[in-house]
């Protein structure tokens, strides 16, 4: 590869465009760690997910998680998970507009949960965001700088 067309490559190499490449080709994974940050009972303000501003259960809702609540996370009671039988996890969709990223929900109860616990009970912590930006993000920002480069 000649030095001119190695700089025409680095040159035209969009950090924004690899950025939103991998973003859109990794929705699975951003849409898990919400997941498991649900599980551990965080919402994106990196507090405790509350209803209607207590971080537990009421004894009612122990006792129907004890009963009817499914794995992994339905019988989980010593803190609240938003998890009884998994249809609010599973529906978790992922959108991006070039900028910025959130979650939404399409279960009928929704707007219910967003109510009782509030809109940053759908998005990522610091730490989840780090975790995808260094297991995700950099790796592959890297590997598409390097292939960029290597032409």
């Amino acid at each position: 590869m000649s030095l001119e067309s190695k700089a025409n490559a680095i040159a035209s190499f969009s950090f924004a465009e690899e950025t939103e490449k991998i973003i859109r080709a990794n929705e699975g994974f951003l849409i898990k760690l919400l997941q498991d940050q649900l599980s551990a009972g965080f919402g994106g303000d990196e507090e405790p997910i509350r209803l209607f501003g207590s971080t537990e259960y009421s004894k009612e809702t122990i006792r129907l998680k004890s009963l009817f609540g499914s794995p992994p996370y339905g019988k989980i009671t010593d803190h609240v998970t938003l998890f009884m039988h998994g249809e609010f996890y599973n529906s978790l969709k992922f959108f991006y507009d070039g900028k910025e990223f959130f979650f939404v929900s399409n279960v009928s109860y929704a707007d219910n949960i967003l109510f009782r616990s509030g809109d940053k009970v759908i998005e990522l912590t610091r730490y989840s965001m780090s975790v995808f930006q260094e297991e995700i993000l950099k790796p592959q920002l890297l590997a598409a700088w390097k292939s960029r480069i290597s032409q």
